[in-house]
Formats: C-alpha cells, sequence, structure tokens
C-alpha cells in the first residue's frame, strides 16, 4: 500500500479521490442547506448580493469542519478496509492450504496407482501378490 502523504491534507496518496468525492459530497449538501436557510430567513426584497455574502460568511467554517471530518471518515475507512482485507487475506489462505493439501493428496495417490498399474503390466511384481489398492482415506480395502 502507498504510505506517501500530501503535507497540507495528511491524506495518503492512494486514498486522495475517495477523500475529495466524501468532502465533496458534504460540502454541496451544506452550501444547499445553508443557501436554502439564508434565501428563507431573508425578504423577497433583500439584495442577491447581501444573500450572497451571507452564504459566504457562514460557508467558510463549514468548510473547514467538513475537512477535518473528512479526513477522520477517510482513516475510518481505511482502518475498517485494511481489517476487512486482512481477515478475507488469512481466510482464503486457509482454504487455500486445505485445497492444496486435498489437491496433492490425489495427485500423489495417482502418481502411486499409475507406478503400480505399469509395474504389474511390465511383470515386475510376482503375480501371487494380491495387495489391494488403498481407498481414498489411505487404508488397506476389506476384500
Amino acid at each position: 500500500m502507498n504510505e506517501e502523504r500530501e503535507p497540507i491534507w495528511t491524506v495518503p496518496t492512494d486514498w486522495r479521490e475517495t477523500y475529495f468525492i466524501l468532502f465533496n459530497v458534504q460540502t454541496i449538501i451544506c452550501l444547499g442547506l445553508i443557501i436554502w436557510n439564508e434565501v428563507s430567513s431573508r425578504r423577497a426584497s433583500d439584495n442577491f448580493v447581501d444573500v450572497l455574502v451571507a452564504v459566504s460568511q457562514s460557508m467558510a467554517p463549514v468548510a473547514i469542519t467538513i475537512a477535518a471530518v473528512t479526513i477522520v471518515m477517510v482513516e475510518a475507512l481505511r482502518m475498517l478496509s485494511e481489517r476487512y482485507l486482512k481477515r478475507r487475506f488469512r481466510q482464503g489462505r486457509e482454504e487455500g492450504k486445505e485445497e492444496g493439501r486435498e489437491e496433492g493428496q490425489v495427485q500423489e495417490r495417482s502418481r502411486w496407482e499409475e507406478w503400480t498399474r505399469q509395474l504389474m503390466e511390465d511383470g515386475l511384481l510376482p503375480p501371487d501378490i494380491e495387495v489391494p489398492p488403498p481407498d481414498s482415506n489411505g487404508k488397506k480395502k476389506d476384500s
């Protein structure tokens, strides 16, 4: 994972896109609420510039708060996703080990069976020895 950080944001560079998406969504929602509040609390005769100045004054501290909250949200998302991925990796590794073990047993068994068959065909095993092949659990089959 790339851990380089931008000094001003303290957000890992590979999480910068997530940060800006969250920041912009929150900013648009807050801006809409502030505009709605300013427009609804003013008289119709008020000047548009007055509303714009009031929205700008209200939005400045909100934007700083949103930036800080978004950093916390991104860090929380990073921790949760890292924890989830570690758990999934551990589970996948255990499943892979078990599957590999089973595959290895099947391959080894088929190699021994092929080797034994080849010995019998070549006449290298005495014909009077009848040893039943083991079953899938590696035990001798009962005749």
